[in-house]
């Protein structure tokens, strides 16, 4: 291949853009992913150039593969450097309002299993409903500026606030209170109906979810949104390109095809 026609597929490639369709599992994942051992990550260490990749292991070197091609993705994304790292710290911010909400569906169950220790947590529920609510609040207002998804999460979200429904610090009073309602209900009813109280089975789906992507946070299994939630921003700026008589074309990840091919094995 010559450079000039290597300088044209390379100029050709930047100005395609590319909706990606993640495979089941980008979005599950039933068991972490690679991590490199401690010779692959001093070769990390080095630039490029310096690298010797015969210290890396197969699965090292797919791994490294994979995270290039997520790279190159984001580099190729419409939404400007300011967003980017806007976006980095609202996922930042995300991922504690999981793992708050998490840890307070955990105490409300332990409340609702032994009563007795309400007065202990009904407190640290209600702040952690507010801690929630409020990263909440701040991440839809910060995703404003952010595209359709953005635009999306925080209208409806600035929306129950002007509504009344956001559960600020008016309501921390009235949170301790339920919860106190919950564990005597316990008492009397047992453990079944104060968890039929305590929420919706539309909410429990909801907290189940949240603390599946505690767990791929934290264990690396569990369930990971963020590659629908591209896929979502994907078609969006896709049809706006496309309008605009740009090249766009749909991909789906060679990993995603080797994980579906193995699986149907």
């Amino acid at each position: 291949m010559t450079e000039k026609k290597r300088f044209e597929n390379t100029y050709k490639d930047r100005q395609t853009y590319e909706i990606v369709i993640p495979g089941l599992t980008d979005i599950i994942h039933i068991k972490p992913r690679y991590q490199f051992n401690d010779e692959e990550l001093e070769e990390l260490k080095k630039p490029h150039s310096e690298r010797d990749y015969s210290k890396f292991t197969k699965e090292g070197l797919e791994e490294l593969e994979r995270r290039r091609e997520i790279a190159k993705r984001i580099s190729k994304s419409p939404i400007p450097e300011w967003g980017k790292k806007l976006q980095r710290i609202i996922n930042w911010i995300d991922d504690v309002e999981d793992v708050i909400s998490t840890a307070t569906t955990a105490l409300e169950v332990v409340t609702v299993a032994v009563p007795s220790v309400a007065a202990v947590t009904a407190p640290l529920i209600a702040a952690g409903e507010l801690a929630s609510s409020v990263a909440d609040l701040f991440n839809a207002a910060a995703s404003l500026p952010l595209g359709p998804m953005g635009a999306k999460r925080a209208a409806g979200h600035l929306m129950d606030a002007a509504l009344g429904r956001f559960k600020g610090l008016y309501k921390l009073t009235k949170n301790i209170e339920r919860v106190r309602e919950i564990a005597k209900l316990a008492e009397q009813s047992g453990f079944k109906a104060a968890l039929k109280a305590l929420h919706t089975k539309r909410e429990w789906i909801g907290k189940f979810l949240e603390a599946a992507q505690v767990s791929d946070e934290f264990l690396g299994v569990g369930l990971c949104l963020g590659p629908v939630m591209g896929l979502l921003s994907d078609a969006f700026y896709g049809i706006v390109r496309k309008i605009e008589g740009k090249e766009v074309k749909i991909k789906v990840p060679w990993w995603s095809k080797e994980a579906t091919s193995k699986a149907l094995e």
